[in-house]
C-alpha cells in the first residue's frame, strides 16, 4: 500500500508541473515608461486529455446485466516522446438483483516512450485482488507492424489463483492496402504446479488467433473499423485433472467480432465505442462439469476524451 501511495504522489506532483505559467510578464520601469520583460519557459506537457469509459462484459447464461462492469477516469499528459497515463475506477458485476456487487477498486500508471519506428513502456495495475506489471513494446515500419506485452500477475492471498506470467504478442502484422492481418498469441505459465481449477491444476496455456483488421467507413468525423479474430488452436496442459475432465476450444472453433466507432464530436472532444461478439465451439476432454457454458460471450464499450 505504501508503494501505491508513493507512486501516486510522485505521478500527481509530475502533472502538477503542467499548471506552470508559460509566459512570466515583468514590469521595468525606464525613462518614466512602463515595459515588459517576457521570460519564455519550456512548456513541459504537449497535450493533456482527460475522459472516462464504461465497459461491460458478460457470458451468455452469466449475470442479466454484465458479469464485469469497469467504470474508469484517465488523464493522459504527453511531451515529445513520452505518453503518460494515470487511470483510476471502480469493477464490480451487476444484475437486475443487484447492480453494484463484488465490487473493487483499480488503479493504473503507465509511462510509454515514443520512438521513430516504435515504442516501449512500462505498466502498473493494481486492484484488491492482484497487481499485474507489464512491460509493453511494439513497432511500424513500413507495411509491417507488431507489438507485445509481458506480465506477471501477482495475487493476493486472498485470491486463491496462483501467479503466474502472461505474454501476449503479435509479432508481424502485414499491411495489404487498407486490410491489415496478424498472428497472435497468448501463453501464460502459473508457477507451483499451477491454479487450481474446477477441471484440476493448470500448469499453462497456449491460445493462437488470425486477426484482420479493415476499414468501414470514414468521413471528416466519422470513423468505423471491423476487426475479426479465428482461433486456430488452443492448448492447455494440466500437473493433474479430476475425474470430471475439462474443455477447450476445438481447432478454428472460435470467432470473434470487434465493430470498432471513432467520432470527432468537436475539436476537443472525442468519443469512442466498440461491441465485441464471441462463438466458441468447444471440445469436451472427459466429462466436465460445465459442458454448456461460455459459447456466447460479449462486451460493450463507450468513452469520451476532451484534449486541452
Amino acid at each position: 500500500m505504501k508503494n501505491k501511495i508513493l507512486l501516486l504522489h510522485t505521478f500527481l506532483y509530475v502533472t502538477s508541473l503542467t499548471f506552470s505559467i508559460d509566459n512570466i510578464e515583468q514590469p521595468l520601469k525606464q525613462n518614466d515608461t512602463s515595459v515588459y520583460i517576457t521570460e519564455n519557459k519550456q512548456v513541459i506537457f504537449k497535450e493533456i486529455s482527460v475522459g472516462q469509459n464504461i465497459e461491460i462484459d458478460n457470458t451468455a447464461g452469466g449475470k442479466n446485466i454484465g458479469e464485469e462492469v469497469i467504470f474508469l477516469n484517465e488523464v493522459i499528459l504527453k511531451t515529445e516522446n513520452w505518453k503518460y497515463s494515470l487511470i483510476g475506477g471502480v469493477v464490480f458485476s451487476s444484475d437486475t438483483d443487484d447492480l453494484f456487487e463484488d465490487s473493487h477498486a483499480r488503479m493504473q500508471i503507465e509511462a510509454i516512450r515514443n520512438f521513430k519506428y516504435g515504442f516501449s513502456g512500462v505498466r502498473w495495475r493494481a486492484q484488491n485482488d492482484y497487481n499485474k506489471y507489464y512491460f509493453r513494446t511494439g513497432y511500424d515500419y513500413n507495411i509491417f507492424s507488431g507489438w507485445a506485452d509481458l506480465q506477471y500477475i501477482a495475487f493476493n492471498s486472498n485470491n486463491p489463483e496462483q501467479d503466474c506470467y502472461e505474454l501476449e504478442i503479435m509479432p508481424a502484422n502485414i499491411a495489404l492496402g487498407p486490410v491489415t492481418v496478424g498472428y497472435y498469441l497468448d501463453y501464460i505459465k502459473y508457477t507451483g504446479r499451477g491454479t487450481k481449477e474446477d477441471s484440476g491444476l493448470l500448469q499453462e496455456s497456449f491460445s493462437h488467433q488470425l486477426r484482420t483488421y479493415f476499414p468501414i467507413y470514414s468521413n471528416n468525423k466519422l470513423e468505423l473499423n471491423m476487426e475479426y479474430r479465428l482461433g486456430l488452436h488452443d492448448t492447455e496442459n494440466y500437473s493433474e485433472t479430476t475425474n470430471t475432465g475439462f474443455r477447450i476450444s476445438k481447432n478454428f472453433g472460435y470467432h470473434s467480432f470487434i465493430l470498432n466507432a471513432d467520432y470527432s464530436f468537436t475539436e476537443s472532444v472525442d468519443l469512442s465505442a466498440y461491441y465485441k461478439y464471441d462463438i466458441s465451439d468447444f471440445e469436451d476432454r472427459g466429462n466436465p462439469a460445465t459442458p454448456e457454458s461460455g459459447k456466447y460471450y460479449g462486451e460493450f464499450y463507450l468513452g469520451w476524451t476532451y484534449t486541452f
